[in-house]
C-alpha cells in the first residue's frame, strides 16, 4: 500500500480528515498547520465582530456535532503541530522527505508552494471545499449560499498545483441536502462525503484507472480571504431564512445540469 503523508489543519474537521483518512491508506505522518480565528478581522468594530463571531461560532458547534465523537484518540504515526504559515518552510520540507511519502493529501493548510509542490509534482492531492472551476479561493462553500446557489456546494479532489485550486480534477461530490440543513451543516456533509471518496480516487488514480481532468479556469468566481464582509454573512442567513433550500430542492435536478462535476 502507497505511502501517505498528509498537510492540514488543527481544527476538528481537518483531525477528523486525518482520523478517517488514516483507516484506509497507510499515513505515515500528519502536519496540522494553526488556523487563523477568523472572526478577529472584525475585532476593531464591535458590531461586525459580533456578526463574525456569531457565524464562525455556529461553525464550531456544527463541526462538535458532525464529527467530536469520531475522531481517534490516538494515532499510530507521528504529527507535527506547526504555526500558521510555516507549512512551506524548510523544516517541514525535510520532516516529508523523511517519511519518504507516496502520496500527500491536502485538507486546509496553506497553500502549499515550491519546493514541495515540484518535489512531489502529480503526487500531492488536496480537497478543496467547492466545486471549482465555478468558486475557487477561500469561502467557496460560503459564497455560493450568499449568492443563492446551493447547487454549487461541494468538495473537489485534485492534484495540486501552484495556483490556487486551478489543478487536474480527479473527482467532485455534492452534499445530501435536506430542509433542516443550516449552511455549516452543508459544509460538513460535503466534508463526510469527500473524504469517503478519497481513499478509492487515491488507489484508482495510482493505478491509472482515474484520469485527472483539466479545469476551464476561464469560468466561475475567485474569492479571497479579505472578500468575507459581515454583510455578506448576514446576507446568508437571509437566504436560509427566506426559504433558499426549499427553493433549491424544489428544482434540485434542473439545477444541477446547469453546472456538472466530475463524478
Amino acid at each position: 500500500m502507497s505511502k501517505i503523508v498528509i498537510l492540514t489543519g488543527n481544527e476538528l474537521r481537518h483531525n477528523y480528515y486525518i482520523s478517517e483518512i488514516s483507516k484506509k491508506l497507510d499515513v505515515v505522518g500528519a502536519v496540522r498547520e494553526e488556523k487563523i480565528y477568523q472572526a478577529n478581522k472584525f475585532k476593531e468594530n464591535a458590531d461586525e465582530f459580533n456578526v463574525a463571531q456569531k457565524h464562525f461560532e455556529s461553525r464550531k458547534k456544527s463541526e462538535e456535532k458532525f464529527f467530536k465523537d469520531k475522531i481517534k484518540s490516538e494515532f499510530d504515526f507521528e504529527l507535527l503541530d506547526i504555526k500558521n504559515g510555516t507549512v512551506n518552510s524548510h523544516e517541514v520540507f525535510e520532516w516529508v522527505k523523511n517519511k519518504n511519502p507516496d502520496y500527500i493529501l491536502l485538507f486546509g493548510c496553506s497553500l502549499i508552494k515550491e519546493p514541495l509542490i515540484s518535489y512531489y509534482e502529480n503526487k500531492i492531492i488536496n480537497l478543496h471545499l467547492g466545486l471549482s472551476p465555478y468558486y475557487r479561493g477561500g469561502g467557496t462553500n460560503f459564497w455560493p449560499l450568499v449568492n443563492k446557489q446551493p447547487e454549487l456546494v461541494g468538495g473537489t479532489i485534485h492534484l495540486a498545483v501552484l495556483k490556487v485550486d486551478a489543478g487536474d480534477i480527479l473527482k467532485q461530490v455534492r452534499p445530501d441536502v435536506n430542509a433542516a440543513d443550516g449552511p455549516h451543516d452543508l459544509g460538513n456533509k460535503t466534508i463526510i462525503k469527500a473524504i469517503e471518496n478519497i481513499p478509492d480516487v487515491v488507489k484508482e488514480y495510482e493505478k491509472g484507472i482515474r484520469k485527472p481532468i483539466r479545469q476551464n479556469l476561464e469560468k466561475g468566481l475567485v474569492y479571497k480571504r479579505k472578500d468575507l464582509t459581515t454583510e455578506g454573512i448576514k446576507q446568508l442567513y437571509e437566504n436560509f431564512d427566506s426559504g433558499m433550500i426549499a427553493e433549491y430542492l424544489n428544482s434540485k435536478e434542473e439545477k444541477i445540469k446547469l453546472y456538472p462535476i466530475v463524478e
